[in-house]
């Protein structure tokens, strides 16, 4: 279901041997894989969601999330001005 998919495990593995291997590790934020390799988005918040559950999986003390926006909206500020905070 697009926009509606749900991280079902994230074990952080990879990330971290490709971090010890001195490796740039990539993701494309807020995608999700499926077994049969479909990729579906995670909806709206999807790349917060990606950030919190990579450092979840590496066990990471802090996870610092930078954003466009000063806050949370009611709809996406730099779509509609009318947005409210």
């Amino acid at each position: 279901m697009h926009t509606k998919a749900r991280i079902e495990k994230i074990t952080g593995d990879r990330l971290k041997q490709a971090l010890k291997e001195g490796r740039s590790p990539w993701w494309p934020d807020s995608r999700d894989h499926r077994r049969s390799d479909d990729v579906t988005t995670l909806g709206r918040g999807g790349s917060d969601l990606s950030a919190v559950a990579v450092a979840a999986a590496l066990k990471a003390d802090v996870c610092d999330i930078y954003t466009d926006v000063d806050g949370v909206y009611t709809t996406d500020p730099n779509m509609v001005p009318q947005a409210e905070n």
